[in-house]
């Protein structure tokens, strides 16, 4: 509380005590607590940025340090544009784990200090030239490639991560950031959720992945089609059956699976035991894999906690 607040608390205290009607006591009294009550809601705003997505814009930068180099670009914040582009910028590269290559750091608290600190135009920049004067040799020895993409939704950031390495035949590799540009931070998905709607929103999104089984494997399809390796002609053998038997999928769902927000709605990672495989005879094991969901927005707005800051971007999305 400032000394100008005090002030005028004490004043109004003063003023209280001289009155003689109760109606005069009772308006100094609803004083006091407007004075307080402004203060509170100053105190609380001040820890928003009121940031919207609309508020940045990025650009393409590539790498130019051999020690960090990877083939490609990826899309950072300008900037010139906007002064909260640094912490956004850091704050994505302190949690991709394909961006910097953590093996030249001990541990996450030494890498977080290098990204605290590093000057970022010694590390990347907009321009290409870095690796158009690398030789044919060099090129050679890289191994790894990166691309990204940046997805919006009002206060919401998605910012994804793919990584090709070129001697990984399971690759590529994808990740996903989601950003809280209300409070700078990564966005706490369970916060989202109504408290006292938990258990109604994971019944809810297992029973809409119940429904969807079909969708599940035609998504990991999908995703396994991308490998290098033959995993997907493995799979394509089980897959197309035609007994096939969609009821022999068994999983759990709920809203720790969360992995990032598109424009139809919430993906959530759903880890499968697929009775259709035949079982390891020596582990006794049925064929397990990693597939992923999108449940509709319009599937749980109604659990969404009204007093979290992002309630209306997700709110508004169809």
């Amino acid at each position: 509380m400032g000394l100008k607040t005090k002030i005028s608390i004490i004043v109004l205290a003063i003023l209280f005590f001289s009155c003689n009607s109760k109606s005069k006591k009772d308006s100094v009294v609803r004083a006091i607590k407007k004075q307080e009550t402004g203060k509170k809601n100053n105190d609380t705003s001040s820890t928003k940025t009121g940031l919207n997505c609309s508020d940045f814009k990025f650009d393409e930068y590539y790498y130019n340090d051999k020690n960090t180099f990877k083939n490609g670009s990826i899309k950072m914040f300008s900037f010139t544009d906007n002064p909260h582009a640094e912490s956004l910028n850091k704050l994505i590269l302190k949690n991709s784990l394909y961006i910097l290559t953590r093996d030249n750091y001990s541990n996450k608290k030494e890498l977080e200090s290098f990204i605290s600190n590093m000057r970022f135009s010694k590390y990347f920049s907009t321009n290409s030239e870095y690796f158009q004067n690398l030789t044919a040799e060099e090129l050679n020895e890289i191994d790894e490639s990166i691309a990204t993409e940046v997805f919006c939704i009002e206060k919401i950031i998605v910012y994804k991560t793919t990584l090709d390495l070129r001697r990984d035949k399971g690759s590529p590799y994808f990740e996903y950031i989601n950003i809280d540009l209300n409070e700078m931070k990564l966005v706490d998905f369970n916060s989202l959720i109504s408290s006292d709607m938990q258990e109604n929103f994971n019944k809810t999104i297992l029973l809409y992945a119940t429904n969807h089984k079909k969708e599940i494997v035609n998504n990991y399809e999908g995703k396994i089609a991308q490998r290098a390796d033959q995993l997907l002609s493995n799979y394509q053998d089980v897959f197309e059956e035609p007994k096939y038997d969609y009821n022999k999928l068994k999983f759990k769902i709920d809203s720790n699976d969360f992995s990032h927000f598109n424009s139809i709605g919430l993906v959530f990672n759903i880890s499968i035991a697929d009775g259709n495989f035949p079982s390891n005879s020596e582990q006794d094991e049925i064929e397990r894999y990693t597939s992923e969901i999108t449940i509709p927005y319009k599937k749980i707005k109604r659990f969404l906690n009204k007093k979290n800051s992002l309630y209306s971007s997700i709110n508004n999305q169809k």
